[in-house]
């Protein structure tokens, strides 16, 4: 049981533990349980405003990477600067200073039980939706792909065809 990814929601930093995932994937990258009848939980791409029993979460699979690179995020980030093959122990500090500072997807939620605005901390599910981004070629070539904390902020980005 780990996980320790850092996401965010509305410009706050949020730590957390996973504990369990319907999708193997999802298991092997949080270094969680793998529990299949998580994914039957109604409804895959849904949200508590749409009358989903899932939170949704935004992650990023190509976001720019780079240990220093305050920009960075995603599951490439994870993968080439977060020591994702690394054993989830707390005797490996190596591994939980990568977490700490950054080394992690770090996700964008839009709901999260600490935040100080009831209507969001009161709408908030531990079962997670995972909606992913993939940016563009050129989105990712110019720069464009930079980290981002805000649910407001991802609802903004361009749709497939219309970015830049």
């Amino acid at each position: 049981m780990s996980g320790g990814t850092r996401p965010g929601s509305y410009r706050s930093v949020i730590r957390h533990l996973s504990t369990d995932a319907g999708q193997p994937l999802t298991a092997v990258l949080e270094r969680s349980v793998y529990v299949p009848a998580l994914n039957d939980a109604a409804f895959n791409g849904g949200d508590d405003f749409l009358g989903s029993a899932r939170e949704r979460l935004f992650g990023f699979i190509n976001g720019q990477t780079g240990t220093g690179n305050p920009q960075a995020q995603g599951f490439q980030h994870l993968a080439k600067d977060g020591m994702a093959g690394q054993d989830a122990s707390l005797a490996n500090t190596a591994f939980i200073n990568a977490l700490r500072y950054g080394g992690d997807l770090l996700n964008v939620f839009g709901d999260f039980p600490t935040l100080s605005d009831p209507r969001h901390a009161d709408a908030y599910s531990p079962l997670w939706d995972a909606q992913l981004g993939l940016w563009t070629p050129k989105a990712a070539a110019t720069g464009l792909n930079k980290r981002q904390i805000d649910e407001n902020q991802v609802f903004n980005l361009p749709l497939p065809g219309r970015t830049c």
